[in-house]
């Protein structure tokens, strides 16, 4: 009889142990300390790696994912933005070949007086006029809310005397205020501003006239280009 208690207690004892080793197996929490690890497959920058691993302290083996490597980019063409078209670079992985573009918008004119620090285009609002063209020379022909305007330009080839001269060509006008900047584009440098005020209307044969110098003599051979400015006084 006591043998059979003793064996009975022997079993129980067995199946303890054996509960509260699978229980601890189950509860491993596989530490950095009890873990070994072997590289299955490398990662890429197109694919993820792979690892196996194994619980010294429970003998659990599983696999666990390596993440993916970033791409290696080197330039391979670029453009500059330019003030009127933007910029583009091309990059592209050296491991995988892929590409990615990169795009820039155009810079817009830097203005630093009258021309573009960067194109030397010259500042919106200029028209090109025609020196000594007479003064009813649609050509010189300029418009606004006021009304229509013909500039008269004379200056003598080799002088820097210039005058200006304003008449309406559209509507009456009445008392105005003018300013007319002159520019050189050839040598992209400013010349003269000229202002006046006075009485326009139109059918008259009255002229607003100023007279001034530009900064370099008068030569048939180089462009003009000016900004006519008139409102009411």
């Amino acid at each position: 009889m006591k043998k059979r208690i003793l064996v009975v207690i022997v079993a129980l004892l067995m199946v303890i142990v054996g509960m509260a080793a699978f229980t601890a197996c189950n509860t491993c929490e596989h530490r950095w300390a009890y873990r070994s690890e072997e590289v299955l497959r490398e990662p890429t920058c197109t694919q993820e790696g792979e690892k196996a691993c194994s619980c010294y302290n429970c003998g659990a083996e599983w696999t666990e994912e390596i993440p993916k490597i970033d791409h290696d980019y080197s330039m391979r063409i670029s453009t500059t933005a330019t003030c009127t078209t933007g910029g583009t670079s091309v990059y592209r992985c050296t491991m995988c070949g892929q590409e990615e573009s990169k795009y820039d918008s155009a810079l817009g004119h830097d203005y630093s007086g009258y021309f573009c620090k960067r194109c030397q285009k010259m500042d919106e609002g200029f028209s090109k006029v025609e020196f000594n063209s007479g003064m009813f020379d649609s050509s010189n022909l300029f418009s606004n809310s006021l009304g229509s305007f013909i500039l008269s330009v004379d200056a003598v080839a080799g002088s820097k005397d210039v005058e200006v001269s304003l008449f309406a060509s559209g509507k009456t006008t009445g008392m105005v205020v003018w300013t007319a900047v002159i520019l050189n584009d050839t040598e992209k440098s400013f010349e003269c501003s000229l202002a006046g005020s006075g009485s326009l209307r139109y059918g008259s044969t009255t002229l607003l006239s100023k007279e001034g110098q530009l900064e370099n003599p008068y030569s048939a051979s180089n462009n003009y280009y000016i900004k006519l400015t008139v409102s009411k006084l």
